[in-house]
């Protein structure tokens, strides 16, 4: 909902995020194809610690969130090919 403060446990890893964003950059990931850019971002999170289950937040409702601090498989997947094709928008291949 608009108006509302944001949920403080949906976002985390903001360093990680700007990290990613600022190796996009310096390589080009955006040039790269969609199968190479999801890989180059896995790569650098390939250090992040394994929590299972990181989408369940809350015992009574469902919430977006982002993680990059922990992630588990899905959430590793998902945390590679959001950036990734992201970059496509951007102008990229």
């Amino acid at each position: 909902m608009r108006g509302r403060d944001p949920d403080p446990i949906a976002f985390k890893g903001a360093e990680t995020f700007e990290r990613l964003l600022a190796l996009a950059r310096e390589r080009a990931w955006s040039e790269l194809p969609i199968g190479e850019r999801i890989g180059a971002v896995g790569m650098a999170l390939r250090r992040t610690p394994y929590v299972a289950a990181t989408l369940e937040l809350y015992d009574d409702r469902e919430s977006g969130s982002v993680n990059l601090q922990s992630l588990d498989c899905v959430t590793f997947f998902e945390g590679a090919l959001r950036p990734s094709r992201r970059m496509l928008r951007r102008g990229g291949r």
